[in-house]
């Protein structure tokens, strides 16, 4: 799951998805499942992390200031 691929706390995935931990936590138990809303917002999140880890990936030090976060 994203969420522990990328180290993010259920809080942390909440937070961003402005839901209850308590979702989050049900998702991951496969109490519940995300409906579409949900599922796209995560879709976003994902970019999200993956276009993170992209421009700290191609950041050289000796050149610039880091990438934004």
């Amino acid at each position: 799951m994203l969420q522990k691929a990328c180290g993010l706390s259920s809080a942390d995935a909440a937070h961003y998805l402005g839901i209850k931990e308590d979702t989050v936590s049900k998702w991951r138990r496969g109490k519940r499942q995300p409906g579409p809303g949900h599922l796209a917002e995560i879709t976003d999140l994902a970019r999200d992390i993956d276009d993170a880890v992209a421009a700290l990936a191609a950041w050289d030090p000796e050149k610039s200031d880091p990438p934004p976060t």
